[in-house]
């Protein structure tokens, strides 16, 4: 098939669950012989990380970086002929982008019957205010990730880890903790997200007892390349790690990062209604094992085994969790095993390019009857 992937915003840094599900999607459809281009607005000038023909878009503002590939979708499929165009929006469609992100898949989705292309748009995520049902009348094709309710078309959201090295290091063997996050704009809008809804004032809660044990953090996340963003975080009053066990980082290099952790952290603060965390799916992939907050969007990831859960903003019981990993190596050991297999199976890229194809494939087929 000639598959054209469309997304606002595919750019450096590549630390975001959906620029990575948007670069592997289209690796994997090619390795299985289709022809697919990648229409996506971000900087011309980087080198995409996609075996794939790529349109890259200038962005130089929030208008052109989501409307510059609609604009040129007429043009790109004129000269292209798709057999399907693959949508890929943002995911929050509440509170100030609830008529912008609505009005944009409605746009796509209606520029594609103008030209005659049958269109599947993707949803990443939804956030915690917004159910799929109400996002249907929005779109004609609507396909989201494994939700339970939902009876429309869903496929895997999944990562290639087809190049990671092996972990060289059994797990366990240490006491470093990971914190993951990819927000890179370097704002108090965006800090105060990483923080309240990432979950990170939580676990600097955690610190003073963590680092008691010998735990020590390292916070990774592309808006630390700020210093005011660094200070910020150092001189938090939550932050209750003494100085020198916990460091920062802005760029780091998966799966590299996680072979170097004995435990990876994930304390998300609310519950969402759809989300896959890319970076839970990567420590997982990694074998490094995983203690994340109970909340009912990640219990949907698999059985109890795969990850330690704790009550959302426990800081009590976030050390616990994590404590009982660390000086349980046989547990950590079991744990890493059982989620590696998990993840490998619920989660691979060539799974999710299958499954959207066969959807793609009967749009198409409809659309020449």
């Amino acid at each position: 098939m000639r598959l054209l992937l469309l997304a606002p915003e595919i750019a450096p840094p590549w630390t975001e669950g959906r620029k990575r599900f948007v670069i592997d999607l289209a690796n994997a459809l090619k390795r299985q012989q289709h022809e697919v281009t990648l229409l996506v607005s971000g900087d011309p000038t980087a080198a995409m990380p996609a075996d794939v023909d790529a349109i890259v878009l200038p962005a130089h503002g929030r208008i052109s970086r989501l409307l510059g590939p609609g604009r040129n979708l007429p043009r790109v499929a004129a000269r292209m002929l798709p057999d399907c165009v693959i949508n890929f929006p943002y995911g929050t469609f509440s509170g100030l982008h609830h008529w912008p992100s609505r009005g944009y898949m409605r746009w796509i989705d209606r520029l594609c019957v103008r030209i005659g292309v049958p269109c599947l748009t993707v949803l990443y995520s939804i956030d915690q205010h917004t159910r799929p049902g109400s996002l249907a009348g929005w779109a004609r094709n609507l396909v989201t990730g494994p939700l339970p309710h939902w009876r429309g078309p869903s496929v895997p959201l999944g990562r290639d880890v087809s190049h990671w090295p092996q972990r060289l290091q059994p797990a366990g063997t240490g006491r470093s903790l990971l914190f993951l996050a990819g927000m890179w704009q370097p704002t108090r809008e965006r800090f105060d997200h990483v923080l309240d809804v990432r979950g990170l004032r939580v676990l600097l809660r955690a610190g003073e007892k963590l680092a008691e044990q010998g735990v020590t953090l390292k916070v990774a996340a592309p808006l630390f390349a700020d210093a005011q963003c660094r200070q910020w975080l150092n001189a938090h009053p939550d932050n209750t790690w003494p100085e020198h066990t916990m460091s920062l980082a802005d760029t780091v290099e998966v799966p590299a990062v996680f072979h170097a952790a004995d435990v990876f952290v994930f304390p998300y603060a609310e519950d969402i209604t759809q989300f896959t965390p890319t970076s839970v799916v990567e420590s997982m992939l990694a074998g490094t094992p995983v203690v994340m907050s109970d909340l009912p969007f990640l219990r949907q990831l698999g059985p109890t085994k795969i990850a330690r859960r704790f009550a959302p903003d426990d800081a009590l019981a976030l050390a616990d969790e994590v404590l009982k990993v660390l000086d349980t190596p046989g547990l950590a050991v079991q744990q890493s095993a059982i989620a590696k297999a998990h993840a490998h199976q619920a989660w691979d890229i060539d799974t999710s390019a299958k499954a959207l194809l066969a959807v793609a494939s009967e749009l198409a087929a409809q659309q020449r009857t």
